[in-house]
Parts: structure tokens; C-alpha cells; sequence
């Protein structure tokens, strides 16, 4: 009943041997890539179990890159203890986030109230555009539009026990929402006792790893040292670079947009400025809500349209060609479309925002790890077929 394998391969001629062979190996890359899946899966679930556990940690350690040169700073120039020079760091944050909302905050909410207040204006002009130029959509969006109230306004609960079930699951809704609004200012309230202990702690973690895999051959203990660092160095350049890169775009499209007479100018184009921490997402979705703004606000038209595109492009090659050379250089090893393509991916295969946020650093350790495995392939493949040779 039992085949034997060798008399089988043996009865096979070359080409059904060659079909076999690719066979095995289309099941194996299969099996493979379903483990990955799941390993993913699994590990999706197991963050969003402990979202808010690792969620307050993450975020303290990306602070802590971007203010640990002020830290530095201050301890070096002022000759006093890092504890000292953190507490300063804070207080200043403090103070400064104190007068971003006592200013920033009355000036952000009347723009979103002139924005409301607009909007029937601007709403009028797209309808009056859309009638000249395309009435057959508008009807379109019209009926779409009559379709959904109707259906909204028929939905109405039959029958006491209906309405007592929709009751209940209306209240269990809402307070899931709270608790898990309550759970994320909780975690947020203890990201300043992570980032003040990372800031203020000695630890050699390099010093660290090190004497915890001392027992490995020092080939392999260099190699994984050279990876922590390398990883290290990626993530700091990242985000002191891109934050600060991101903060200048912001700047240079608000004052640009609200000079050239786009209505809500500065708080659009700060905002999408301040997107491009992931390279080009802001300039992606500035240009899908100030294009219509400019076209369609009063006085506006073909000509701010195009005055406004011209201010992305000018941003956008002054970015490129001057900021990020000039303050990041060539240090992250991250190409702009890697980091967009990662949040995406890890986003996705982590589900939700927690795998966003870890997408540079998961990155960020696979440009580490690659040219030293690049190289191994390289050197097991030409010892294979010197050994075949040999054979």
C-alpha cells in the first residue's frame, strides 16, 4: 500500500521530475507564507489585547529620541545632573503646551466655526458648478442622498421588547466608548513617567545585551550588536529628522496658502505640513481638501487652484532637494515610499494604530538585519557550489 519514494523518483523522467520539484517547493513557499499570516494574526491579537499596556511605552521611547539631545544638551552646557535638565525639558514643554492651548486652541476653534459657517456657501457654489457643468451627477448624488434618508427615516423599532433591546445595546455602546476613552488618557497619563526614566537612566542597554549573550561565538554577538545599533541610530534620525521636517513644511504651506487668499489657509496647510512625518501623506490628502477649497470658495477659481499647486510643488521640491539632506542626510537608510508602504502594511497586519505607530521601527530593524543577511546568502550560496564543484 506503501510507495517508496526512490523507486517512485526513479520511474519519472527528467521533466516530471523538474514539474515535482517545483511542486514541493509552490507548497512549501505556501505553507510558509500561511504561518507568516497567522504569526501576524496572532501577534495583531495579542497587541490589541494589550493595546493600552504597550501603547504608553511606545510612545514614551519615540519622545524620548527626539528630546534626549535637549536633555543632553542642557546636562553638558549647564554642567548639571540629567535629572535636573529633564525636569527643566518638562516644565518647558509644559509651558509651552500651556500656551498652545491658552492661544492655539480659541484660534483653532474659530476656524473650525468659520468652516461650518462656510460651509452651505461653499456647498452652494459646488451645487451651482455642478449644474452648469455636470447635471446628470448631481442628480446622481441627489437620489443617493433621498435614497439614504428614506432608508434612515424607515428605520423606526417595532414593539416595546425592540425598542427595550435597542435601548440596551445603545447604553452597552456608550459605555464601551467611555471606558475605552477612559483607558486611553489613562495611558496617556503615565507616557510622562516612561519618557522621564528613560530620559534620566543611565542604562548601557548595548553594555547590556552584551554580557546576556556572552556564551555566543563573537562573530555573532557583533553581528547582533551591529544590528541594535544600526536600528537605533535609523530610529533616532527618523524621528528628530521627519518631526522636524514635517513642523517646517507645515509653517512654510500655512503662511503660503494664507497669504495667496485660500480661505482657512494656515490651519489646512500647517495640518498637512505636519502629515508629512510620513513622507508625502500630508501633501496627498492638503491637495485633496485645499484644491476644492481654492476652486470653489468665493473669488476662487482655476487661477488659486493653481496658485496653490504651485505652493505644494515649491514646498515639496524645498523639502526634497534642501530640508531633508540637509537635516537628515542620508541616515535613516528608509526611502520616503518604504515608510508609507510600512505604515500601511503594518497597520493593516497589526490591526489598528498601534501597528502604525510600530511601523518604523519594525522597518526600521529590517534595513538593519538585511545587509548582514544579504551577505550570509551570498557567502551559503557560493560555498553550495564550490561544494558542487568540488563533487
Amino acid at each position: 500500500m506503501f510507495i517508496n519514494i526512490e523507486n517512485f523518483l526513479q520511474m519519472l523522467s527528467v521533466f516530471q521530475k523538474k514539474i515535482v520539484g517545483y511542486a514541493i517547493t509552490a507548497i512549501s513557499i505556501s505553507v510558509i507564507c500561511a504561518f507568516i499570516v497567522l504569526l501576524f494574526r496572532l501577534f495583531g491579537m495579542f497587541l490589541n489585547s494589550f493595546y493600552y499596556v504597550f501603547f504608553p511605552v511606545a510612545l514614551a521611547l519615540i519622545l524620548s529620541y527626539m528630546i534626549e539631545p535637549i536633555v543632553e544638551f542642557l546636562s553638558a552646557k549647564f554642567k548639571i545632573k540629567k535629572t535636573t535638565s529633564c525636569i527643566i525639558c518638562f516644565v518647558s514643554i509644559s509651558v509651552l503646551f500651556t500656551l498652545i492651548l491658552a492661544f492655539g486652541i480659541p484660534f483653532l476653534v474659530s476656524q473650525i466655526a468659520q468652516m461650518y459657517n462656510n460651509f452651505p456657501d461653499m456647498a452652494n457654489n459646488i451645487g451651482e458648478y455642478m449644474t452648469e457643468h455636470a447635471p446628470e451627477t448631481k442628480q446622481i448624488i441627489i437620489s443617493k442622498l433621498e435614497a439614504l434618508r428614506e432608508k434612515i427615516m424607515s428605520f423606526q423599532p417595532q414593539g416595546d421588547g425592540k425598542a427595550l433591546s435597542k435601548f440596551v445595546s445603545t447604553v452597552e455602546f456608550a459605555s464601551g466608548e467611555v471606558s475605552a476613552i477612559c483607558s486611553f488618557f489613562a495611558a496617556l497619563a503615565v507616557v510622562p513617567i516612561y519618557l522621564y526614566y528613560m530620559l534620566i537612566s543611565d542604562f548601557d542597554f548595548f553594555a547590556w545585551i552584551d554580557s546576556r549573550i556572552s556564551f555566543l561565538k563573537n562573530d555573532m554577538r557583533d553581528n547582533i550588536l551591529f544590528f541594535l545599533r544600526r536600528f537605533s541610530e535609523i530610529m533616532q534620525s527618523f524621528f528628530r529628522g521627519q518631526l522636524l521636517i514635517a513642523t517646517i513644511m507645515g509653517l512654510m504651506l500655512g503662511i503660503s496658502l494664507r497669504l495667496s487668499g485660500v480661505r482657512f489657509g494656515f490651519i489646512l496647510g500647517f495640518f498637512a505640513g505636519l502629515l508629512n512625518v510620513i513622507p508625502y501623506f500630508g501633501t496627498i490628502i492638503g491637495l485633496g481638501i485645499i484644491i476644492p477649497v481654492a476652486f470653489f470658495q468665493a473669488g476662487g477659481g482655476i487661477f488659486l487652484v493653481a496658485v496653490a499647486l504651485s505652493i505644494f510643488v515649491i514646498v515639496q521640491l524645498i523639502e526634497g532637494y534642501y530640508l531633508t539632506p540637509k537635516i537628515m542626510g542620508d541616515k535613516t537608510g528608509l526611502h520616503p515610499t518604504v515608510i508609507i508602504f510600512s505604515v500601511f502594511f503594518w497597520g493593516t497586519a497589526l490591526n489598528g494604530i498601534l501597528g502604525m505607530i510600530l511601523a518604523i521601527p519594525f522597518s526600521a530593524l529590517i534595513v538593519a538585519v538585511y545587509p548582514k543577511l544579504h551577505e550570509f546568502f551570498v557567502e551559503f550560496c557560493e560555498s553550495k557550489s564550490h561544494t558542487e564543484i568540488e563533487n
